[in-house]
């Protein structure tokens, strides 16, 4: 007992004061209250952390502030170049960037903050301490996952929004793109063909757009100034956990690795006090109050003259009374229920009893503020994850929502009239902020918790997926799929091809002759031997001089006459075509058997010279069966066939005939009228069908 008790504090004592650098340099203040937030929870929990960011702050004991200047203002500038020199039309215009515009300027915007961080001289004298975690932010910069290969740190990335496109990758975690909408599209969940053929053809082009372009450029950045760096793939293979600002309540229900952990609400904590003058004008709001603010990246000033006096007028009609954040100190034709101010404390005013709804641009934590707060929104979008947030409040029937282009005084009064005189979104928020606090820890104390879990457990490897490192063949099954395809596809097509074989008689075999012959000690596939005294006479019988010695077996140029070796490894009769015998003597025959599948052409008498040359004394019982005659029988072979036949020998004669296609020359008819009927046994004819009878033999 004491042994454990010993191990356990040891355990504890190697997380506590630990060394943790946190990078939040995108200069977006809602990115850094995230960031912030968990790094002042943990100095509360006697960590040593340094922050990196674009913004300062109060100071904090075991709290160390680095502030990267220049950035925001370079990155203004850079902004006003990709959309407009006009300020006022810059901001607004964002709201009106296709999906593919808005990914492309934002990892632009993030190699060029990398970059600037790299050779920024605070982040140089950084480079010879050391940090036990770093916490980067994950947002288009993988490149600064090169700070935890470089302190040998434990690394955690912090996406601000929940899982999707920009952190899922990370992990392997996957998203079908079939119900999960890319953060960048106006879709809810429930997406119809288009959008889902939309959102597919999107993903991919961002997956592309990051493999062949971004990461190449950011593994570009950190070689240049860390050449002995790992490929920028395993440096984010190293990271070994994710924290999402999502919640089951706000966000989508989407698949989560054993490394992503949810922490949505991680900034929320509303125990300060409002200014006096923002309590006072709150606690008079004898009718209610509506909060309005479009964020820190979206200000009211920079709104169109024509937005801004339509919202006025809209405001006006309101027994309530408003509290704007608008970023200027006077406002012309402010009405009189309105009070206007650069800042606002946003999380103590919706925290408020008199808020009675919240006017936002529907930023992610404006979302999971009002829902903790259960304060219904009207929700006008502007880029990003604004619009689909604002999808998701709207189904989960939280909220209202307006286009940007549709916002004037009339859209807005309506859904000002639908939410405060109503209670059907007032109940369903209720119902969404009761869920988020229903919970099994703060989601500030959970994050600490997997941080100190980190250290405790040296990394926590068995938590990592190994499919990063899968082929993308392998990891969507398309080596198996294609296995199947062509298990499945390949006998269809032969089947096919067989079928269209038959049908079009190209696989219908030639007449061929099954023969025993004893006399020229053809047996089982062997050849006539070359000193054969019929061998003089094979020569002749077979009209060509050209004759070679294969292995003893006698094989025609120009004409397979026998073959052997197919007879040899079948066991079966040699088969010969009857063209090979007209000049044969007789007594070298014993049985003669003769099938005739199928006539194609026997334009030079083949069969019937073939018949009228034997003796027929020596013929047995034979049978002629024409399945199918295709073409002409032009000389009256089969006529001649059975014409010429010593009637006295011939047992009976069955002619079945399937299918006759054309038989221009009454073959048939003269075949069966000429046979001596007195000799001969039963004539069976069946014609199953006939498909031209041109002279109407039959």
């Amino acid at each position: 007992m004491e042994l454990s008790t010993f191990f356990l504090l040891l355990s504890l004592s190697l997380c506590n004061g630990a060394k943790i650098l946190g990078f939040f340099p995108v200069p977006s203040y809602s990115h850094y209250i995230l960031g912030h937030s968990l790094l002042a929870g943990l100095a509360e929990k006697g960590h040593e952390v340094t922050m990196v960011s674009t913004f300062n702050n109060t100071a904090i004991p075991n709290y160390r502030n680095i502030v990267l200047d220049g950035i925001i203002e370079q990155l203004t500038e850079m902004r006003k170049e990709a959309v407009g020199k006009d300020a006022k039309v810059g901001t607004n215009e964002l709201q009106k960037m296709s999906p593919f515009v808005m990914f492309t300027w934002i990892n632009t915007m993030n190699l060029y903050i990398s970059e600037i961080i790299i050779k920024h001289s605070k982040i140089r004298s950084l480079m010879k301490e050391q940090f036990d975690v770093v916490i980067v932010e994950q947002f288009f910069n993988d490149d600064l996952k090169v700070y935890c290969h470089h302190f040998k740190a434990h690394c955690i990335a912090f996406t601000t929004i929940g899982a999707s496109q920009i952190s899922n990758y990370i992990v392997s975690n996957p998203s079908p793109p079939s119900y999960i909408p890319d953060l960048f599209l106006n879709y809810s969940e429930d997406m119809d063909l288009f959008e889902r053929t939309y959102n597919a053809f999107f993903q991919i082009f961002t997956y592309a757009a990051k493999q062949l372009y971004v990461l190449p450029k950011q593994e570009a950045i950190i070689k240049k100034h860390f050449p002995e760096t790992p490929d920028i793939h395993q440096l984010i293979n190293n990271v070994d956990l994710v924290f999402m600002n999502s919640h089951s309540c706000i966000n989508q229900a989407v698949p989560h690795m054993p490394q992503m952990i949810q922490v949505g609400g991680i900034h929320v904590k509303a125990s300060k006090k409002l200014p006096d003058d923002i309590q006072k004008f709150l606690d008079e709001a004898k009718h209610g109050a509506v909060f309005f603010s479009f964020g820190s990246n979206i200000q009211s000033k920079d709104l169109p003259p024509e937005k801004l006096a339509g919202i006025m007028k809209a405001l006006s009609k309101l027994k309530q009374r408003v509290l704007w954040k608008f970023e200027e100190e006077n406002l012309p034709g402010k009405p009189n229920n309105v009070m206007i101010g650069k800042w606002m404390p946003q999380q103590e005013i919706l925290n408020h009893p008199n808020v009675e709804l919240f006017l936002t641009h529907g930023g992610l934590l404006s979302t999971i503020e009002a829902i903790y707060f259960g304060v219904p929104l009207i929700g006008v979008p502007f880029m990003g994850d604004q619009r689909s947030n604002m999808e998701r409040n709207v189904k989960n029937g939280i909220a209202l929502q307006i286009a940007f282009e549709d916002l004037n005084e009339r859209t807005l009064t309506e859904a000002f009239n639908t939410i405060i005189g109503g209670t059907k979104i007032k109940e369903a928020v209720k119902k969404r902020s009761a869920l988020m606090k229903d919970r099994p820890m703060q989601p500030l104390d959970e994050a600490v918790y997997w941080v100190e879990y980190l250290l405790r457990n040296n990394g926590a490897k068995h938590l990592k997926n190994t499919a990063y490192f899968i082929p993308f063949y392998k990891y969507f099954f398309l080596d198996v799929a294609a296995i199947i395809l062509a298990f499945t596809i390949i006998p269809i097509f032969l089947i096919c091809k067989l079928i269209n074989c038959f049908t079009s008689g190209k696989c219908i075999k030639k007449m061929v002759s099954y023969c025993c012959v004893q006399g020229c000690n053809i047996k089982g596939g062997d050849g006539i031997p070359v000193d054969s005294p019929l061998f003089e006479q094979w020569k002749v019988a077979t009209r060509n001089d050209s004759l070679k010695n294969v292995d003893n077996h006698v094989i025609r140029k120009s004409r397979m006459v026998c073959n052997l070796h197919f007879a040899e490894k079948y066991k079966r009769k040699p088969i010969f075509y009857l063209y090979d015998f007209p000049m044969l003597t007789e007594y070298m025959f014993e049985v003669v058997e003769v099938e005739q599948i199928d006539i194609v052409d026997d334009s030079n008498s083949i069969i019937g010279d073939n018949f009228h040359n034997l003796d027929h004394s020596y013929c047995k019982p034979y049978e002629v069966e024409s399945e199918e005659i295709r073409t002409v029988d032009s000389d009256r072979a089969v006529n001649i066939n059975l014409i010429n036949l010593d009637h006295s020998y011939c047992k009976p004669v069955v002619v079945v005939s399937e299918e006759i296609i054309v038989d221009s020359d009454t073959a048939i008819d003269n075949n069966l009228i000429n046979l001596d009927d007195s000799y001969c046994g039963p004539v069976d004819v069946v014609y199953e069908e006939i498909v031209v009878d041109t002279d109407g033999t039959i």
